[in-house]
């Protein structure tokens, strides 16, 4: 039988809306500037230009956070790292400095959006949320929050939150905690 600690775990995000989201959003957005351009038709190049070049930055940050979610995975690897992929963000955590793993299963977000983006389905940058009775700054990369799984990590002095949403939460949090122990 493989011993378990040297065995890779890979997990997906937990299913969501959020690509749906992202999708409608980037509909809406093309259909926004098309009926744009037709119900102004005496727009100069100028502003047509401007435009352009404002709808061209928009569809780039939908395909960007589109790419990124669609690439999202969370990773227990042999080497004692915890892998949290996002695109092409590869965000490691030295498991030696996880001091509390939180299955938090909520179904609604009482938090704060501090930075970064959320979607119905999609959260991803730095949020504010009560863990514990008391106010956290955590790093999400979260799609469903019935599944989110809080990591504490502690180097030193400075302690940092991480949020990730697996798809097999428990197993997630058995095979992390049986690595940390």
């Amino acid at each position: 039988m493989e011993n378990e600690s040297l065995k890779t775990f890979y997990f997906r995000p937990e299913r969501s809306r959020g690509v749906l989201f992202l999708i409608i959003g980037f509909l809406l957005i093309i259909l926004l500037f098309f009926i744009l351009f037709l119900v102004i038709p005496s727009i100069n190049i100028h502003t047509i230009l401007i435009l352009l070049i404002i709808f061209v930055v928009i569809c780039i940050i939908f395909i960007i956070n589109f790419y990124n979610l669609s690439n999202m995975q969370y990773i227990i690897s042999p080497k004692h790292k915890l892998i949290i992929k996002w695109g092409l963000l590869i965000k490691e955590l030295d498991i030696n400095t996880i001091s509390e793993v939180i299955f938090f299963p909520t179904r609604i977000y009482q938090g704060i959006r501090l930075d970064g983006l959320r979607l119905p389905g999609y959260s991803v940058g730095l949020f504010d949320l009560k863990v514990n009775e008391k106010d956290e700054k955590i790093n999400m990369f979260a799609t469903n929050f019935k599944s989110l799984v809080i990591i504490k990590v502690q180097k030193e002095q400075k302690i940092k939150y991480y949020g990730i949403t697996p798809s097999k939460p428990e197993i997630f949090v058995k095979e992390l905690n049986n690595r940390i122990l």
